[in-house]
């Protein structure tokens, strides 16, 4: 409902009608006078405006009746010649507003102009807004009072999984919106950047920072985040910013300066290690969840030093099953990273540490092993492996399988554990067979896959395809 209002909105201010009844305000001026609106209590003064002017705000534009008046509320509001009139229109202007729309229009066409002059106003709402989480009639042992225990510590901390599980858990479960502070915080980041700067430096209380930024514009969240000193700003508006978004033609995606700002405020966080550490345990669990992250931070990781990338090395989550998802969005991080030397580095460690997460892992598996990092690992080898290693780690692993029946398992799933782990080394190490011409490296693999095709056919694929199907698209196939 809401997105058409959004553009019928656009179009109504795109088309602005000068031609409006000066006095069709006269109501709503003395319902201000009579009530003494300050802000409070929206619910109420909707109320009171809706039944004054008998419009129901939702039911725009399928309502002409309604969608009338809500024209004339527009074009009177818009049209106000007599400045002095605009803080007491401000109920009205958040009424009429949809995502900012109006507000924006307003800002401007100088409408705001003269707020200048009572900015103690402005700076003093947004500096005494606040939320506080009260647990004194919940036991103590009761989930919710362990989860904001658990916030506290992670504010001490600066763990974000553990302020976050806090956080979401709340806005899961309540709907929290204040359109005034909303309409102050607009005011407050348009015309007075530098005193919301000071605000958010001395709030630790998260809820408070994702109170005053929600509905800002996502540059404008970034500007602060860029500007204000305080890690539990920049982590919300990053957060804001990409997470459980995503590049496809519904979404739109971060703008160059967008992502320039994004990286900014990822680096200043590299300074410090634990704060560098906890956002990366945040955000790379799931890469999937914020695909939109990871162009900036491989412009990071192309600025960094080795410390700090050796954090992103090790937290990156080597044992998560593929996902085309998250597996483009490591894919953007680390195969777009500008410094060779840099890049080169980032894939041998994390190969390195694939062969390690594969030679000891000890659970079912299915199928060849696939995870998120596979494409990393496999251009890793294709690009930087010599052809020496090439030949070596195939024979190698071609011995293997073949010699399978003569090694001692404790029982057929650890065999066929020791199966798939060689069939997923022999995959990665398979891309290099056309850049070396290994022919007859390519003819045994194709010769054992055959021998041992039979016991390939219970294989779990997970709507996947087969190992067969991958070696034959991918390996085998002659160019």
């Amino acid at each position: 409902m809401e997105k058409q209002i959004n553009t019928f909105l656009i179009e109504l201010l795109e088309n602005n009608n000068s031609d409006f009844d000066d006095s069709f305000l006269d109501k709503y001026y003395e319902l201000f006078d009579t009530k003494k609106y300050l802000g409070k209590d929206f619910d109420s003064i909707y109320e009171d405006m809706e039944h004054t002017y008998n419009i129901k705000k939702y039911s725009i534009p399928y309502y002409e009746s309604s969608t009338k008046i809500y024209k004339k509320l527009i074009f009177s509001v818009i049209n106000t010649s007599d400045k002095k009139k605009t803080l007491k229109q401000i109920p009205l202007i958040i009424y009429l507003d949809v995502e900012n729309i109006l507000y924006t229009y307003l800002f401007k066409n100088n409408y705001f102009d003269n707020f200048l002059e009572i900015k103690d106003f402005f700076i003093g709402n947004l500096k005494k807004c606040n939320i506080n989480v009260d647990t004194k009639n919940i036991s103590k042992n009761h989930w919710e009072s362990e989860a904001f225990e658990n916030y506290k510590k992670g504010l001490e901390e600066k763990d974000f999984n553990k302020i976050y599980n806090f956080i979401e858990a709340v806005q899961r479960g309540k709907f929290m919106y204040e359109p005034y502070i909303d309409f102050v915080s607009f005011i407050v980041v348009k015309m007075f950047f530098n005193d919301f700067v000071n605000i958010l430096d001395s709030t630790d209380n998260v809820f408070k920072i994702n109170y005053v930024l929600s509905k800002l514009e996502i540059k404008d969240k970034l500007l602060l985040a860029n500007k204000t000193k305080n890690v539990l700003v920049k982590f919300d508006a990053i957060r804001s910013g990409v997470y459980f978004q995503s590049n496809n033609h519904i979404c739109s995606n971060l703008l160059k300066d967008e992502n320039e700002l994004i990286s900014n405020i990822i680096l200043s966080l590299t300074q410090n290690k634990r704060v560098w550490k906890g956002f990366l345990q945040y955000f790379l669990i799931y890469p999937s969840r914020n695909p939109q992250l990871f162009l900036p931070l491989s412009e990071v990781l192309n600025q960094s030093q080795y410390d700090v990338i050796d954090i992103f090395i090790n937290t990156i989550k080597i044992n998560q099953y593929f996902d085309e998802n998250s597996k483009e969005a490591l894919n953007n991080c680390i195969l777009k990273i500008k410094n060779d030397e840099i890049q080169k580095y980032i894939m041998e460690k994390i190969f390195t540490r694939w062969k390690d997460f594969i030679d000891s892992y000890e659970d079912f598996i299915g199928n060849l092993f696939l995870t998120d990092i596979t494409d990393i690992v496999i251009v890793y080898a294709k690009e930087f492996l010599s052809k020496e290693v090439i030949e070596k780690e195939i024979k190698q692993l071609i011995f293997n399988i073949e010699e399978i029946d003569n090694k001692w398992f404790n029982n057929s799933s650890e065999q066929g554990n020791y199966l798939y782990k060689q069939l997923s080394k022999l995959f990665v190490y398979g891309f290099a067979l056309e850049k070396y011409k290994l022919i007859n490296l390519r003819n045994k693999i194709k010769y054992l896959l055959q021998n041992i095709e039979n016991d390939l056919r219970s294989e779990y694929t997970n709507n996947t395809k087969t190992t067969i199907q991958l070696f034959n698209e991918y390996i085998l196939k002659e160019n």
